[in-house]
């Protein structure tokens, strides 16, 4: 199950609490983070920390933006 989801920065990704419902608490008990784009497409790759996925998402915006600029 998905729960909160938070932008990072202005790079156009969010991430996202992936976890399990507990039925009797109704909490959401996290077991990863997942990095999503802008169409809200997810990435396969399954974080520890949010700080893990945070940086992952800083580090795809940076390559995606030197793709589309060409710089080296």
């Amino acid at each position: 199950m998905i729960g909160n989801a938070s932008p990072v920065g202005r790079t156009g990704y969010s991430v996202l609490e992936e976890g399990d419902l507990d039925r009797q608490s109704f909490c959401l008990h996290i077991t990863a983070w997942r990095v999503a784009d802008r169409a809200g497409d997810l990435f396969p790759n399954l974080f520890a920390t949010k700080r893990d996925a945070e940086a992952a998402a800083e580090r795809w915006a940076a390559q995606s933006l030197q793709a589309r600029h060409n710089l080296p």
